[in-house]
């Protein structure tokens, strides 16, 4: 009989859907919607371009302030996880969740043509920053309700400047929630470098979008922080964030498709500690 029940649980949660493993973010004033004669801007991503097979369409539209609704996963479904906007002050190192940046702007000056991945309302063109060039904010984020290991992209750039800058994204895992410092012992940092317009025809990890992977144990929590280099662009940028669920492979069947927050909080897996 148990073995039974197990094989139809099996069967029933290989055929969900992808997308209530994944959690997508959009940063700034612009909705990602379809516009005539233009690709599926909802698909334009890098984990779109990752796996062909995701179709998930659900991003979860954010300004410049912690969602005032339930976050939901790319199928549309509630997820209980928890998002927090921060701020670091022009050359501190600790982000402060009390405070958020202060714009939330439409960008896309050098990359408005077709044919970029940042054309029309691609998630990856408008976003959000704080303050003028030259003041070294960094923009970061606190995400709770994880558990489990998880693949997480992060598309952080100023397409309104064609000029040769960076951006460093980093990242590590708290033991509370609160504010954190990126230069925490346990942080790594991933640097994406900016030159001109020539590397903006393709999804490309690396390059034009971050990628990496991190564990967590129940009550711990996911903190980033973007911000730029000693060049041209010292602010950091955020622009899209994507959150995908890796099942261990023995229980993959049996955790798909029932949400990224109970998927994530059925594994217990070791923990990376900040």
């Amino acid at each position: 009989m148990l073995k039974s029940l197990t094989l139809s649980l099996t069967a029933a949660c290989l055929a969900a859907p992808l997308g209530a493993q994944v959690l997508m973010l959009d940063f700034g004033p612009t909705t990602a919607i379809d516009e005539a004669g233009t690709p599926n801007s909802q698909l334009n991503s890098p984990y779109h371009s990752e796996n062909n097979s995701f179709a998930g369409t659900n991003w979860n539209k954010l300004g410049n302030s912690d969602p005032a609704f339930t976050l939901k996963d790319a199928n549309g479904d509630d997820t209980g996880i928890t998002f927090n906007l921060g701020l670091a002050a022009s050359g501190a190192t600790t982000v402060d969740l009390g405070s958020a940046p202060n714009t939330s702007g439409a960008l896309g000056g050098q990359f408005g043509s077709s044919g970029t991945i940042y054309s029309e309302t691609s998630v990856g063109r408008d976003g959000i920053y704080h303050g003028s060039s030259g003041n070294k904010h960094a923009v970061g984020f606190q995400v709770g309700g994880l558990a489990g290991t998880y693949e997480v992209y992060i598309v952080a750039r100023n397409t309104s400047t064609s000029n040769t800058y960076e951006q460093n994204i980093h990242w590590g895992v708290g033991a509370s929630s609160g504010n954190f410092s990126y230069t925490s012992v346990g942080y790594t940092t991933d640097t994406l470098n900016y030159a001109g317009v020539a590397d903006a025809s393709a999804w490309t990890e690396g390059v034009n979008y971050s990628k990496f992977t991190v564990t967590l144990a129940d009550g711990q929590f996911l903190n980033v922080a973007v911000v730029g280099g000693a060049t041209t662009e010292s602010r950091g940028f955020l622009n899209a964030v994507q959150i995908v669920a890796i099942p261990e492979p023995a229980s993959a069947a049996l955790l798909a498709g029932t949400g990224l927050l109970a998927l994530a909080g059925s594994r217990r897996r070791r923990t990376v500690s900040a």
